[in-house]
């Protein structure tokens, strides 16, 4: 009888049996007394999750499955003998059946791409002991850092399939020479594709690693890791993050689902991301301004957007409040303070809603060098003491409705309104002993209970009540 030769991926049949190859030859396996139909049917099955057979031929091909480990494949065999038996039926000669694999789990991250049939367990450990690699993937700065298979980087990567199907050198090679590509995300990406897990170690820079692997992703097109990555990312995400991430992903197309997510994250703890460390100042404008704008923007005191802004346009290397530009303006040019973010500062200060700020801080802004050398900054001020003391506007861009009058969230909670005290008030006693130690909130420390008034007059946490930072309504 004559032989047919029939081409199989040794790491795709490995990975989802065992197959035996020759000792004399170990690109070959022998097979005897097996019809093309049935081994076609059972490569089928491996290589697409999905095949069609007589059903004269389950039989044989549920023994071919068996004698390689293709064990889903034999089950599926097995189960459809069992039905035509208890339906009594013959085995018709021109009758097909479809065999297709039960994934459990479609949606999964874990799915290996094209429903190929691979334990990918198995794949991980034939990965890592480097066996039947056919590639070798080199990364500038580095030298060769992995040992892989061509079909398993084709079947996840759209570049590296164009690579190694369009004629390129690399498509006749075993060597592939990347660069510009962070090696420990490489890795990460590529023990995905031989495992589908997305395996990262919980350690304070497992959130930088993360973006970079889902710019990574998103550069080689591996389409389930980045769905992966933002997933896990938008799970994860927090407070001090949203600043670095929107760095990245603000001129990033495929990511304004995450940009979206760190911007509202921002607005709704604002008092935070403007407080604890400088990382929005390296924000650009556009996504500056969106935040400022933003609907759902959630401050303490309006204050704090007056100072952000002023520090954002300042590009402040250290925390400051706007007392301290203030100073600033009084020694130096307002295009030496601001550079090249003045016009900015004249775009951002309108989007402050002066008339929120109470009285006294007004007249003390009135009297500032920022209301005398910036034009803009006086005019706002201005609109805003006319407008507590008589109820009147200049109607820049609107009237009583223009959102400048109009009260933004607050992170205070309805509770019972408390004048701050000064360093003799009782807030202040409380919280020292009397002058004994540095000053410990009451409240937290149980000196003091606050409870709700009659009626709820104030947006106000108790925490933040009895702190000495808080300014009353």
């Amino acid at each position: 009888m004559e032989e047919t030769h029939v081409l199989a991926h040794k790491v795709i049949l490995q990975g989802s049996g065992n197959f035996p190859f020759s000792k004399s030859d170990e690109d070959v396996i022998q097979l005897q007394s097996v019809s093309y139909p049935v081994l076609q049917s059972l490569l089928q099955y491996i290589y697409t999750g999905r095949t069609q057979i007589l059903e004269s031929h389950i039989e044989l091909l549920m023994a071919l499955s068996l004698k390689f480990e293709v064990m889903p494949l034999a089950k599926q065999c097995e189960e459809n003998l069992e039905r035509c038996k208890l339906n009594k039926k013959l085995f018709g000669y021109g009758k097909s059946v479809a065999l297709l694999y039960p994934y459990s789990r479609p949606h999964s991250c874990t799915m290996f791409p094209a429903r190929l049939l691979v334990n990918q367990k198995r794949l991980s450990e034939l990965h890592s002991a480097g066996k039947y690699s056919d590639l070798n993937i080199y990364i500038e700065g580095y030298g060769l850092v992995a040992q892989s298979h061509k079909i398993i980087v084709n079947l996840w990567c759209v570049p590296f399939a164009k690579m190694f199907t369009n004629g390129m050198s690399e498509s006749i090679s075993s060597r592939v020479h990347l660069r510009d590509v962070l090696l420990e995300a490489f890795k990460i990406m590529l023990e995905f594709m031989y495992s589908g897990d997305l395996n990262l170690e919980d350690t304070a820079d497992s959130g930088t690693l993360l973006l970079q692997l889902l710019l990574l992703a998103g550069q080689f097109r591996v389409i389930i890791l980045y769905q992966e990555c933002c997933k896990t990312l938008l799970e994860c995400l927090s407070e001090d993050a949203v600043c670095p991430i929107l760095q990245v992903v603000s001129s990033i197309s495929s990511c304004k689902l995450i940009e979206e997510t760190c911007k509202r994250k921002f607005t709704m703890q604002f008092d935070y991301c403007t407080t604890t460390n400088l990382d929005f100042i390296l924000l650009d404008e556009a996504t500056f301004s969106n935040i400022i704008q933003h609907q759902d923007l959630t401050v303490t005191s309006e204050e704090r957007v007056v100072n952000a802004i002023l520090m954002w346009c300042l590009q402040a290397k250290e925390l400051c409040v706007w007392e301290a530009v203030d100073e600033l303006v009084a020694i130096k040019t307002l295009e030496l303070l601001f550079g090249e973010r003045l016009q900015s500062l004249n775009e951002l200060l309108p989007f402050v809603r002066f008339p929120l700020l109470t009285h006294n801080l007004l007249k003390r802004l009135d009297q500032s060098n920022l209301c005398k050398q910036i034009d803009i900054f006086h005019d706002l001020v201005r609109e805003a003491v006319t407008y507590l003391d008589f109820g009147l506007t200049n109607n820049y861009g609107g009237n009583d409705m223009n959102l400048r009058f109009q009260h933004r969230r607050s992170s205070y909670k309805e509770l019972q309104y408390i004048c701050d005290g000064d360093s003799n008030g009782v807030l202040y006693l409380a919280g020292t002993s009397y002058g004994q130690h540095q000053w410990v909130n009451p409240v937290l420390s149980k000196r003091i209970d606050i409870t709700a008034s009659c009626p709820t007059s104030r947006y106000t946490d108790p925490e933040a009540l009895a702190s000495r930072t808080y300014q009353g309504m």
